[in-house]
């Protein structure tokens, strides 16, 4: 369980992802429906101290997920390198 939380590929990089574009009007074009039909547990799922997550075996969840992490990785320089950032203003 504590891959889906902290791991690389999990719900904080999505959260973060979701939160900061929509604070800052950013607005992409990826379908996070079928990004998450391409994340599977891999292992015996009862026993899911020993599960991890993991891809489908296919072309689409390579793709899907490379496209995500790099949308991922972008978004510090996206919103927090560009003058002037939304999310950090000067008091005038």
């Amino acid at each position: 369980m504590r891959g889906i939380i902290n791991g690389p590929l999990d719900m904080d990089k999505v959260d973060y992802l979701l939160r900061d574009s929509y604070n800052v009007g950013l607005k992409y074009s990826f379908d996070f429906n079928h990004f998450f039909d391409q994340i599977a547990i891999l292992g015996n799922e009862e026993d899911l101290e020993k599960c991890q997550l993991g891809l489908e075996k296919s072309p689409q969840a390579v793709v899907c997920t490379e496209l995500f992490l790099l949308l991922w990785k972008s978004m510090y320089t996206l919103v927090y390198l560009v003058q002037p950032s939304r999310i950090c203003r000067e008091n005038a």
